[in-house]
């Protein structure tokens, strides 16, 4: 076998099992952190002490905030598989373009995110308002998906 052949044989059969990894991953259902989301949303409505209103509407607001992530999560992972296919291509400005397209979509989900914390805020009652402020910093950690970072390791 030639290197001409083997090296076709070789890119067909990665732009099949690329294809066959953006299928398995943009149709897998997205369970990421669903454990520790349903743990820290009763810490919310626990800390903030919501009434059953408000747990109806903050729920709603998860509903919302779990959807608008999980489409711009898609549309990320198109962006990363449209960028990767583009490997083999000299074609600089293409590439500039999906890393722009993904770099977006990942400041919509930051915005989507303080969205998110802002109607959080909005469902609390004045008497609530307090503990709101009190629990912002965990709120931060909750949606970071890390730990705070420990400034005396830096």
């Amino acid at each position: 076998m030639t290197k001409s052949k083997l090296f076709q044989w070789t890119t067909l059969l990665l732009a099949i099992l690329n294809i066959i990894l953006i299928a398995f991953v943009l149709n897998k259902p997205h369970h990421r952190g669903q454990h520790r989301s349903d743990g820290n949303k009763r810490m919310i409505i626990e800390k903030l002490q919501f009434d059953e209103e408000q747990v109806v509407q903050y729920e709603a607001l998860i509903h919302e905030h779990r959807h608008a992530v999980s489409s711009l999560d898609k549309e990320i992972m198109q962006g990363k598989y449209e960028l990767y296919s583009l490997f083999n291509h000299d074609d600089e400005s293409e590439k500039d373009a999906f890393i722009e397209f993904i770099i977006e979509k990942q400041k919509s989900i930051e915005e989507v995110h303080l969205n998110h914390f802002q109607q959080i805020k909005s469902l609390c009652r004045t008497d609530q308002q307090d503990q709101f402020e009190s629990m912002t910093e965990e709120l931060a950690q909750m949606f970071a998906n890390h730990p705070k970072p420990n400034p005396e390791h830096h």
